[in-house]
């Protein structure tokens, strides 16, 4: 471990009418967490909850509303944190109209500030469709990941959409203002230029890493190249503001932008297939949690933090000894919490504390039945 690591983690978590929880207050190791109950009492909630207040929105839903107990009108969460032995509270509430954040009970000005106070990484079971699903899925599954690190990127990624709006909008009109088109797409291609960059060096540092990792998860023997596809991603300014302006008839016919990094695609192959179509389930699964033990570097190399990681449903499809080498990879330094519908043998470790979950209610427990 870098010496320089500034060691993050949550101390306690509090929820308040969050979800399928009315009222809870768990107390977090700073090492390996595991939560066991049967599907259906809360387990992958209180994950949620916690991908929430680092993250400023729900990987499962869309709408905050749906985040509020049924019999309530607001949600509360508060986290207490520590970096370095520096403690921090956070707190979001939300209700049907909004939601606001609070650090150490001062509210924060902008949602955005929230972002970096905590960075999570997250695997959830239904996320393996990445690799099949749209090229927007996968943009957006990279986005999020790069602009954990980088509230500039968030910043200029925001600004091209606003960009590409304007334009799309212009492009719709009978008669296109032509110098506007210009100055709009000559903006575009700035904040197109450093959203490449990034793009590029995330995907580089990935196939850097991937292989490693592959290696320590499982004993099957393939490699995975990982591809960011962009028509503009080598071009310079002036070669990207010329293809635009050649393309100004068939944008304008077409009455949106046809080329830009809104359409770049990451490509995943083993042996030049596409693994959607070639791997199996489970070693799918194995792609995608090498990939996220390849983010807790990236995250540790922008920001000297090492990350809090959330694995719900990890185990489920991979056998005892795929099981028990994920649980060996996991870096010591890396506060971790594993959900389950089971304990096995792999969680019989001095490091590991335990918690039974039934219908939202959470006790630490020493004792299960062992599967074998």
């Amino acid at each position: 471990m870098n010496e320089k690591l500034q060691l993050n983690m949550i101390n306690n978590i509090q929820l308040n009418n969050f979800r399928s929880y009315k009222d809870l207050q768990v107390e977090l190791s700073k090492n390996i967490n595991v939560f066991i109950g049967e599907n259906g009492q809360g387990k992958t909630n209180l994950l949620e909850a916690i991908y929430f207040i680092s993250n400023i929105r729900s990987h499962r839903t869309r709408s905050d509303k749906d985040l509020i107990h049924v019999e309530d009108d607001f949600a509360r969460i508060i986290v207490n944190t520590e970096k370095n032995n520096k403690k921090e509270k956070i707190m979001c509430v939300i209700h049907a109209e909004g939601k606001y954040f609070s650090i150490n009970n001062n509210v924060v000005a902008k949602t955005s500030d929230i972002l970096g106070r905590i960075n999570t990484i997250l695997f959830y079971p239904n996320e393996t469709k990445i690799f099949s699903d749209t090229p927007s899925s996968r943009r957006t599954f990279f986005d999020v990941e790069i602009g954990k690190t980088s509230k500039n990127y968030t910043r200029i990624f925001q600004e091209f959409n606003n960009l590409l709006k304007d334009r799309n909008r212009l492009l719709k009109e009978e008669k296109i203002d032509k110098i506007l088109l210009d100055v709009i797409t000559k903006k575009m291609i700035e904040s197109q230029l450093f959203i490449i960059n990034e793009r590029k060096f995330i995907t580089e540092f990935i196939n850097n890493k991937i292989k490693n990792n592959l290696k320590k998860l499982s004993s099957d023997e393939f490699e995975i190249d990982m591809t960011y596809i962009s028509s503009v991603k080598d071009l310079n300014f002036d070669e990207m503001l010329s293809k635009y302006n050649s393309n100004i008839d068939r944008d304008s016919f077409a009455r949106t932008t046809t080329e830009g990094i809104h359409r770049d695609d990451y490509e995943f192959k083993t042996n030049g297939v596409e693994i959607s179509k070639y791997l199996s389930q489970g070693q799918t699964r194995l792609v995608l949690l090498a990939i996220k033990f390849v983010l807790i570097d990236y995250i540790i190399l922008k920001t000297k933090e090492n990350p809090i990681l959330l694995l719900d449903d990890v185990l489920s499809e991979l056998d005892l000894n795929h099981q028990k080498k994920l649980i060996k990879s996991i870096p010591n330094y890396v506060q971790t919490i594993i959900t389950t519908t089971e304990y096995n043998l792999v969680f019989k470790n001095a490091d590991i504390r335990k918690y039974q979950i039934k219908e939202s209610k959470i006790l630490i427990k020493e004792d299960f039945d062992v599967k074998q």
